[in-house]
C-alpha cells in the first residue's frame, strides 16, 4: 500500500513536470507568433547594384507602406565582382549591425551608391555616430569577409545568380520586379483575395494644363531633368497649346533615377506646387533649368514662381509626395514605359502612342486621327513651311536655313521682318528680325514670355480647405477638437476605431489598417503582454 501510494505521488509529479514543460513550450510559442511578421522578403543583393537601388528607392516604400509592420525584410549580401566598392560596402553594413543600426546604415549606402569608396564608408558612420574606433577597427581588420562570403554561399545554393533576387516566404522573384509583383504574391501569403478598391499611393490628381472641358487627353510621362522632356516642352508643346484649343495635358511622373540624381526629388518638387496650384508655372521654370535641379535651386525655383515657401520647405523636407510619384512610377511601368518623354494622345476616335520629343506634325497629325478629321473630304491645308517656324524642314535644310537649322552664311530674309516666338500659354513674343538681309534672333526667347501672376489660374486646392487652409489628401488633423482625415473625395471624414473598415493607413485613428480592418497594433501589443505575464505567473504557480 505504501509502495502504490509512492507511485501515485511519483505519478503525480510527472504529470506536473509534463504540465510545466508544455506551458513553456506554449509561453515561447506565443512570443514568436506575438512579434514575428506574417511575411519575410529575404532579399540578396549589392549595394553597388543600380537595379537593387532602384527597388530600394521606387519599389521597397510601397511595399512598406502598404504593408507596414505585417512584412519583414531580412538583407542578405550577394557581392558581384565587378563592382568595385560592394565587397567593403557589404563589410561595412555589417560592422554598423553590431552597433545596432544596420538598417540606417543599408539606407545611407544605397542612397549614395556614387560614393562608397573606404572614406566614405567612414563617414557614413560618423553621420550615424557609431563609435568610430570600432567601426573602423571593424572594418580595417576585414572580420566581416567570413559573413559576407557567408551569404553569397547560400545565395548560390539557392539558384541565385544575380541581384536583386528575392524569396518572399520561399518564393522567388529575379530582378527589379514593379510592385505589382511583390503584392500579388504577398496577398497570396497574407491570404487578401481582394485589392483594395483605390490606389492607397495616388495622392492627388495629375497636372492637367489646358481647358477643362477636353476633347484630347495627352498624358505625358515627363521627368524635369531629362532634357528630351524639357525638348518638348519647350517646342511642341507650345505650338500644340496655341493651335488646338479642344487639347489638354495631364502631367504624369516618370523620373529615370538611375540616369538624373535630381530627377526624383524635383518631381516631388512638383508635386508640392501642384498642392498650391502653380505646376504650370513652377514646372515651366524647372524646364528652362533642367541641369541646375539640386535642392537649393529647387527651392529658388518655388520662390521665383511665388510659392508659399513655408509650404513648400515643409513638403520637400517630409517628402510628403514621394508616394504620389512612386505611384507614377508604377503606372508607367505597368504601361510598359521606358523612356521618357512618352506620350498617349486619347479623343473620341481612339488614342495614339508617342516616344520621344517629336516635332509639332508628328503631335499634330496624332491630335487629327483622334478627333477623327483624317477621313474628311477636305484635306486640311498644307502647313506653311517658312525660313524662322521653329520646325527644320527637308527643305528648309536643302536651302540652308539658319534660323531654323543651325547653318550659319545664309542670306535669304527680307530687311525688316520678323519672327515671333510662341509661349506656353499662346503668347507671343518677339524673336527675330531681319538686318541686312540675315536674321538677328534673341537667344532663348522663352525668357521674355509672360510669368506674371494674373496669367495664372486661380491655386485649386487639390485635397481639403478649412479656415483658408489646404491640407494635400491622407492628412491627419485635429479640428474642433476632433480628429479627421482629408479623404480622396477633398472632404474630412472623422478617424476611425479599432475594428472599423478601412482602406488607407491614415483613415484610422491607430494610423494602422490591415485586412480592410482598423487595428491598434500598439493595444495589441499591450494585451499580448498582459498575456505572457498571466502565463509567468501561471508558471510561477506551478513551481510554487
Amino acid at each position: 500500500m505504501k509502495y502504490k501510494i509512492n507511485l501515485l505521488k511519483e505519478d503525480n509529479m510527472n504529470f506536473k513536470i509534463h504540465k510545466i514543460i508544455l506551458a513553456t513550450i506554449f509561453f515561447f510559442v506565443l512570443i514568436q507568433t506575438a512579434f514575428a511578421a506574417q511575411v519575410t522578403i529575404e532579399e540578396f543583393s549589392d549595394f553597388q547594384g543600380p537595379f537593387s537601388g532602384r527597388f530600394y528607392s521606387q519599389t521597397l516604400p510601397l511595399i512598406e507602406n502598404e504593408y507596414g509592420n505585417n512584412v519583414e525584410l531580412e538583407y542578405k549580401h550577394f557581392v558581384l565582382q565587378f563592382h568595385q566598392y560592394a565587397q567593403k560596402a557589404a563589410e561595412a553594413s555589417e560592422c554598423a549591425r553590431d552597433q545596432g543600426k544596420f538598417r540606417e546604415y543599408h539606407n545611407i549606402l544605397f542612397e549614395n551608391q556614387n560614393a562608397l569608396n573606404s572614406e566614405d564608408l567612414q563617414e557614413y558612420a560618423i553621420k550615424l555616430d557609431l563609435n568610430k574606433e570600432e567601426f573602423n577597427e571593424c572594418l580595417l581588420s576585414g572580420e566581416k569577409e567570413d559573413r559576407v562570403a557567408s551569404d553569397f554561399e547560400e545565395g548560390q545554393e539557392r539558384g541565385v545568380s544575380g541581384t536583386p533576387t528575392f524569396f518572399i516566404n520561399s518564393k522567388k522573384i529575379v530582378g527589379d520586379q514593379p510592385f505589382s509583383v511583390f503584392k500579388e504574391i504577398i496577398d497570396q501569403e497574407l491570404g487578401i483575395s481582394e485589392p483594395p478598391e483605390n490606389e492607397p499611393r495616388d495622392m492627388q490628381r495629375e497636372p492637367i494644363i489646358g481647358t477643362k472641358n477636353y476633347d484630347v487627353l495627352i498624358t505625358t510621362y515627363f521627368g524635369f531633368q531629362d532634357p528630351f522632356s524639357a525638348r518638348f516642352y519647350n517646342n511642341a508643346f507650345g505650338q500644340i497649346s496655341a493651335e488646338f484649343d479642344e487639347v489638354s495635358f495631364a502631367f504624369t511622373n516618370f523620373p529615370l533615377s538611375s540616369m538624373h540624381n535630381n530627377a526624383t526629388n524635383s518631381a516631388i518638387a512638383g508635386e508640392c506646387a501642384q498642392s498650391q496650384g502653380k505646376f504650370k508655372k513652377y514646372a515651366a521654370i524647372l524646364f528652362s533649368n533642367t541641369n541646375n535641379l539640386d535642392e537649393s535651386s529647387l527651392e529658388d525655383y518655388a520662390e521665383k514662381a511665388e510659392l508659399n515657401m513655408s509650404d513648400f520647405r515643409s513638403c520637400m523636407n517630409k517628402q510628403t509626395f514621394l508616394p504620389e510619384v512612386l505611384d507614377d512610377t508604377e503606372k508607367a511601368k505597368n504601361s510598359n514605359i521606358t523612356g521618357t518623354p512618352t506620350f498617349f494622345i486619347k479623343g473620341p476616335y481612339g488614342m495614339e502612342k508617342i516616344v520621344g520629343a517629336q516635332q509639332y506634325e508628328t503631335f499634330k497629325k496624332a491630335i487629327i486621327k483622334v478627333l477623327g478629321r483624317d477621313n474628311e473630304t477636305e484635306e486640311d491645308p498644307e502647313p506653311v513651311e517658312y525660313c524662322g517656324d521653329g520646325v527644320c524642314s527637308q527643305n528648309e535644310s536643302e536651302k540652308t536655313c539658319q534660323i531654323d537649322c543651325g547653318i550659319e552664311d545664309i542670306k535669304i530674309c527680307k530687311q525688316g521682318e520678323t519672327v515671333k516666338y510662341t509661349c506656353i500659354d499662346g503668347t507671343e513674343t518677339q524673336w527675330c528680325t531681319c538686318l541686312n538681309n540675315e536674321w538677328k534672333c534673341i537667344e532663348e526667347p522663352q525668357n521674355n514670355c509672360q510669368t506674371q501672376e494674373e496669367n495664372e489660374p486661380e491655386p485649386v486646392c487639390s485635397g481639403c480647405i478649412e479656415n483658408d487652409i489646404c491640407y494635400p489628401q491622407g492628412s491627419r488633423v485635429q479640428l474642433n477638437k476632433e480628429n479627421v482625415y482629408c479623404d480622396f473625395n477633398q472632404k474630412f471624414f472623422n478617424q476611425k476605431e479599432t475594428g472599423t473598415s478601412c482602406q488607407n493607413n491614415f483613415e484610422c485613428f491607430s494610423n494602422s489598417c490591415n485586412n480592410g480592418t482598423c487595428v491598434d497594433i500598439a493595444g495589441e501589443i499591450k494585451e499580448t503582454k498582459g498575456i505572457v505575464q498571466q502565463i509567468l505567473d501561471w508558471l510561477s504557480g506551478l513551481f510554487g
